[in-house]
């Protein structure tokens, strides 16, 4: 394997903990507040956090030209993380942590399949083929595995 692609997926693995590590904190969240309150508030602490590294990291990265398209972007983003998170608060307790997150995972499968198939990510795109189709059944099969009984 090339070393940037180790280091991608180590990478990607760090990321899933964090996923993991958050999926399992805004649960707590949720219960402790309501799913709504809980989203509202991870994303204030993101942006807490997030204009701490670009005041210390990033300084000479602004300013950011801010064009419609940009904006546009921005706030489809924020609109599926309102409904990403306060669905993970709201869900999470019902399904168990695991099944929660494999059926996010599946869904995340399903999408990235459609854009690889279509190219809308800025790539050419990827055909179809039934090895593909096959690792989706798989996820199915073992999110359905995972879920409680």
């Amino acid at each position: 394997m090339q070393t940037s692609l180790i280091i991608g997926l180590l990478a990607l693995l760090a990321v899933g903990v964090a996923v993991g590590l958050q999926g399992t904190l805004t649960s707590l969240l949720g219960q402790q507040t309501t799913p709504i309150w809980a989203g509202f508030f991870i994303h204030l602490g993101g942006a807490v956090v997030g204009a701490v590294i670009i005041a210390v990291a990033h300084r000479d990265a602004w300013p950011v030209t801010l064009d419609a398209s940009l904006v546009r972007t921005i706030l489809i983003t924020g609109i599926l993380g309102m409904i990403v998170l306060p669905g993970i608060a709201f869900a999470f307790p019902r399904t168990g942590l695991v099944a929660g997150q494999s059926t996010i995972i599946f869904g995340q499968m399903l999408i990235a399949v459609l854009v690889d198939t279509l190219g809308w990510a800025g790539r050419a795109p990827l055909s179809l083929d039934p090895q593909r189709l096959a690792g989706l059944l798989l996820m199915a099969v073992a999110t359905y595995l995972l879920l409680p009984r």
